[in-house]
């Protein structure tokens, strides 16, 4: 934020739905440091989150044979792609991720292979720290099929959800908001799961969902509001990324930090990536940015309200209407929102023309094929430049957090 702007001269700009950057000032003690009591996150949920997802990994490979591990059957990894090597300017693809084809994938199928292991547990059918494939045995099958798992999206995070769990033999339920694409809610259906559809935006979605959830005694209900679950999965693509970045030269220090733009709805992924990064580099080496649409600010505004109950973006005269419907978010996650507004350097918005305009360029230029809401970190560079006195990166990279599974007649529309 430019030192002659006031928190309340942004927010009016917000209300006109005016691109904006917010220059924040970390507080990581309040994660990571003495403040980090009174948070709801620690590094031991992240080590159990690897480790479960490399005990699922011949669970994967049995349940998703088709899917696209390349050569590391079960594994929920994306590619790292160098966009400028001049920059440098990297890109994380988790649209290439396995089964769901968006960053979704980390955190959904951890938390289902989280209740799967829990259920699996108490019926002693396996044994704490167990591979997780026996899962895909008959008696497990039988288990879960008495069972049903819950969730309310804008789109990927029900797709991870619905395709992970129905895999496992679970009923599943996906109560998706009015912004969910048509191409999705097919998809889901394709696999078995019921999709329950509202008039009402992701926060209405959510609170139906977890009543209706609430009401049945073997139905589980995935928070996208307030998983640590979730978050969890998503912390855990820090380590294997320390490798990628090894393998191109890049590392990160607190002279020339790894600066990271990150597509933001309701914000657990990018909060879970956030986390992630600042255990593994160490959070001086690491500037992570948040990018929502104009018309979705919603941690933005929670930040700089220093709020993150009670705000949806309808009070500031926004109305959501975007193109990015994963981030078509009108109420920060009450868990996400105090771990962005401690750990990133910043948060700004981004105009649908704008992000149109950094999916066509990138696609021309690089191949990318992304839905709008994955493009919308890649004009994070260009206006992080535009700040002066901020440290000289070792590298940028733009995490691409979908796209995997979008059809081909959508991403023309896109592009047209």
């Amino acid at each position: 934020m430019d030192n002659h702007v006031t928190r309340r001269q942004m927010i009016e700009g917000i209300r006109r739905a005016e691109p904006v950057f917010f220059r924040n000032s970390p507080r990581p003690q309040m994660v990571l440091g003495q403040g980090a009591e009174k948070s709801r996150v620690n590094p031991g949920g992240v080590a159990d989150a690897a480790d479960r997802m490399r005990r699922a990994q011949g669970l994967l490979a049995r349940l998703f044979p088709e899917s696209a591990f390349a050569d590391r059957p079960g594994q929920i990894e994306s590619p790292l792609r160098v966009l400028m090597a001049s920059v440098p300017l990297l890109a994380k693809c988790d649209g290439a991720l396995p089964i769901a084809g968006s960053i979704k994938a980390r955190g959904g199928i951890h938390e289902v292979l989280c209740h799967a292991e829990e259920l699996a547990l108490e019926a002693e059918l396996i044994n704490p720290g167990d591979d997780l494939l026996q899962l895909a045995a008959g008696q497990s099958r039988r288990l879960f099929a008495e069972h049903e798992i819950c969730v309310g999206s804008t789109g990927n995070l029900g797709l991870s959800i619905g395709i992970a769990a129905r895999a496992l033999g679970f009923r599943a339920v996906i109560h998706m908001s009015r912004d969910a694409k048509q191409w999705k809610k097919q998809l889901l259906r394709s696999h078995g799961a019921t999709v329950v559809e509202h008039e009402g935006d992701f926060s209405a979605a959510v609170q139906v969902g977890r009543a209706a959830s609430a009401d049945s005694p073997r139905s589980y209900f995935v928070d996208d509001e307030n998983s640590t679950r979730l978050l969890y999965g998503y912390a855990a693509a820090a380590h294997p990324l320390r490798a990628q970045l090894a393998k191109l030269g890049v590392y990160p220090t607190a002279d020339s930090p790894l600066c990271v733009y990150l597509p933001c709805g309701v914000g657990g992924g990018p909060a879970g990536i956030a986390y992630g990064l600042a255990l593994e580099f160490g959070a001086a080496a690491v500037e992570s940015y948040t990018v929502e649409p104009t018309q979705a600010p919603a941690l933005l505004l929670a930040v700089l309200e220093e709020r993150y109950e009670g705000l949806h973006v309808s009070d500031y005269g926004l109305t959501l209407t975007t193109d990015a419907d994963g981030l078509a978010v009108g109420s920060p996650s009450v868990l996400a929102g105090p771990i962005i507004g401690a750990l990133c350097s910043g948060l700004y918005t981004e105009s649908d023309e704008a992000m149109r305009a950094y999916l066509k360029q990138f696609y021309a230029s690089d191949g990318l094929r992304l839905e709008l809401s994955a493009a919308a970190g890649l004009g994070g560079p260009a206006r992080r430049a535009q700040i002066e006195g901020l440290r000289t990166p070792s590298a940028h990279l733009v995490w691409l957090t979908g796209g995997g599974l979008l059809p081909e007649d959508e991403f023309q529309r896109l592009l047209r």
